[in-house]
C-alpha cells in the first residue's frame, strides 16, 4: 500500500514555499498555566452554565441552511456523495454529526481532531472519525517540544490511550519518525502522521499550538461557583431551616439523660400534622434562619456573568431564564451582535475544514478547485421580517394568484424543497 502522505506530498498544487526563518515556540508547561483537556470536558459536563452557552451555539449554527459549494460540477458531485455516504464505509458518523461534535470541540477544547480514513489502496479518503481531544498531543522531541519539519509544520500527533482500552491493529503503529520521543506516563499510544489527523482550531494565540475555547477563559469562575453552590447548599440545610429547641426542667425539676433522649425522639418525629404534650416545666422553641444566607446569592451570580462573559452570549440565551427588562428591550441589539459571534466560529471552522480535510481529498482526487461550505445563519430579526413578509404575500394573494411569482417568491425566501 502506498502511503497517503505520499500521494499528498506528489500533488500539490503549487511549487514547495521557501523555508521559513521563524521559529514556531511551543509554550512550555511553566511558561503559561493552561486548563487540562480532561477539566475543561468536565466543566462543560457538570456545568449548567457552560453546558448550555456552548450548546446554544451549536444549536443555532446547526439549525442554519448549511451546504457543500464548488464551481466544478464534478468536484461538487464528489463531496455531495461524500457527505451523503459518510459513515457506510467505517464508522457510523453522519455528515451533520460530524459537524455538530466539529462545533462543540472547538467551543469545549478550542479544537477538534477528525482521522482521515483511506482505502485500502490509500489513494483516495472514503470516510472522516470524529477523535476526541482530550486522548491527543503533538509528537514531541527529547526536550518536550512539538517536533516541526523545516517549514514549522508540526509532523505528527500521539493518542494517548488510558489503561485497559484495547488498541486498534496497526502494523507502524510504534513505527516513530527520527528524533520523536514516544510519550510517557499513561497507558499505551499510537502514532498518528500529520496528513491522516485533521485538527482544526478555533482560537489561538502566539505561535498557535494549543488553541483555546470557550470554556478556558472562564474555568475558574466555573471552579469557584460550584465551590460556592456546594457551600451554599450545606449552609442551608444547617441554617436555613427552623431549628427547634427544647428547655427542659427547673429548678425542682432537674431532667435525667433518658429524659432528655425521650424529648429529642418527640422532636424529631413533630410535623405538622403532629404534636406532643409535656410536663409544664419544659419549654420548646424554634431557632429561626439566619438572613444573611441569601446574600450568598451575589457571589454565584457574579460567576455566572463571568462565565457568560467569556462565551458571549446573551445572558438569556446561557440561563434559558427571561432575564430582566433591560435585556428584553435589548435582545434584538443582542441577538445581532451574538450572530456574528456564530459566524465567527462557522468561518474559523470552516477554514479549517477545508484546509485539513477538503483540500487533502481534492489532492487525492486530482481536484484543482477546494469546496467550502454556503452557512446561512438566521437571526430573530431575520425571523420576524421573513414571517411578516409572508403574510403580506398572503393578503396581496401574491402566492395563489401568478405560478411564476409564486415559485420567485418561495425561491428568494427559502421555502423550496
Amino acid at each position: 500500500m502506498v502511503p497517503i502522505s505520499d500521494f499528498l506530498l506528489s500533488r500539490s498544487y503549487n511549487s514547495a514555499p521557501s523555508t521559513p526563518k521563524t521559529t514556531r515556540i511551543t509554550p512550555l508547561p511553566s511558561s503559561i498555566l493552561r486548563v487540562p483537556m480532561g477539566e475543561l470536558k468536565n466543566a462543560y459536563i457538570s456545568d449548567r452554565t457552560f453546558f448550555n452557552s456552548i450548546n446554544k451555539y451549536v444549536q443555532g449554527i446547526m439549525s442554519g441552511e448549511h451546504e457543500i459549494y464548488a464551481k466544478d460540477k464534478k468536484v461538487q458531485k464528489h463531496f455531495n456523495g461524500f457527505a451523503e455516504n459518510l459513515g457506510n464505509s467505517g464508522t457510523e458518523l453522519t455528515w451533520d454529526d460530524w459537524w455538530t461534535n466539529l462545533f462543540v470541540d472547538a467551543g469545549v477544547f478550542g479544537k477538534s481532531f477528525t482521522e482521515l480514513i483511506p482505502n485500502k489502496r490509500g489513494n483516495s479518503i472514503v470516510d472522516l472519525d470524529h477523535v476526541d481531544a482530550e486522548y491527543i498531543d503533538y509528537a514531541k522531541d527529547t526536550n518536550n517540544n512539538v517536533s516541526v519539519d523545516k517549514y514549522q509544520k508540526n509532523i505528527g500527533y500521539f493518542q494517548i490511550i488510558p489503561y485497559g482500552y484495547p488498541i486498534t491493529s496497526s502494523k507502524d503503529r510504534n513505527t516513530l519518525p527520527p528524533g520523536i520521543m514516544p510519550p510517557t506516563g499513561g497507558g499505551s499510544w499510537t502514532y498518528i502522521p500529520r496528513e491522516r489527523l485533521s485538527q482544526v482550531k478555533l482560537y489561538t494565540i502566539g505561535d498557535g499550538f494549543y488553541p483555546i475555547g470557550l470554556i478556558e477563559p472562564a474555568y475558574q469562575c466555573g471552579v469557584r461557583k460550584l465551590n460556592m453552590e456546594n457551600a451554599m447548599s450545606n449552609a442551608f440545610w444547617r441554617f436555613g431551616f427552623p431549628i427547634m429547641q427544647a428547655q427542659m426542667g427547673d429548678i425542682n425539676h432537674q431532667p435525667n439523660p433518658q429524659q432528655i433522649k425521650d424529648m429529642l425522639d418527640k422532636m424529631k418525629d413533630i410535623n405538622s400534622n403532629r404534636g406532643i404534650s409535656m410536663p409544664w416545666y419544659n419549654k420548646l422553641s424554634v431557632i429561626e434562619p439566619s438572613n444573611t444566607l441569601t446574600n450568598m446569592q451575589e457571589p454565584l451570580i457574579y460567576f455566572e456573568n463571568q462565565q457568560i462573559t467569556a462565551a458571549g452570549i446573551p445572558k438569556s440565551f446561557a440561563t434559558s431564564s427571561p432575564g430582566d427588562a433591560e435585556s428584553f428591550a435589548s435582545l434584538e441589539f443582542k441577538s445581532y451582535f451574538f450572530k456574528l459571534a456564530l459566524m465567527d466560529m462557522v468561518n474559523r471552522v470552516v477554514s479549517g475544514v477545508r484546509q485539513t480535510v477538503f483540500r487533502p481529498i481534492c489532492r487525492l482526487e486530482g481536484f484543482k478547485e477546494v469546496p467550502t461550505m454556503k452557512w446561512n445563519i438566521t437571526s430573530l430579526d431575520h425571523l420576524e421580517k421573513k414571517a411578516k413578509r409572508l403574510a403580506q404575500y398572503v393578503r396581496s394573494g401574491a402566492l395563489t394568484s401568478d405560478p411564476a411569482l409564486q415559485e420567485n417568491i418561495k425561491r428568494s425566501e427559502g421555502l423550496l424543497p
